[in-house]
């Protein structure tokens, strides 16, 4: 199991521009545990990327993501906080699976 902030922190790490951002939720598959999703801003950000940030970090590969668990979109959705909302991501991802 990786805590999904040190996936964040790879993310940053693949694409460390302070105009992207990035976030990870973890989404419960019936029977096979969960799979780990990641929004990006940042349209280029890969598997690729992720595992070379992972390798200069001397980090594990457990839990980066799939090129088609990673999803670009325009703007991460925030708390009146200023914090990224994490709900609004799993109702995003929710609904990309309904669409599917």
């Amino acid at each position: 199991m990786v805590a999904l902030d040190t996936i964040e922190h790879i993310a940053r790490t693949a694409s460390p521009s302070l105009k992207v951002e990035h976030a990870v939720i973890a989404h419960k598959q019936e029977g096979q545990g969960e799979q780990i999703i990641m929004f990006t801003t940042d349209p280029n950000l890969s598997r690729a990327k992720l595992t070379e940030a992972v390798q200069s970090l001397n980090r594990s590969p457990l839990g980066i993501p799939k090129d088609k668990a990673i999803f670009c979109i325009k703007e991460m959705p925030k708390l009146g906080t200023g914090k990224t909302d994490y709900v609004s991501l799993k109702k995003m991802y929710e609904k990309i699976l309904a669409e599917k």
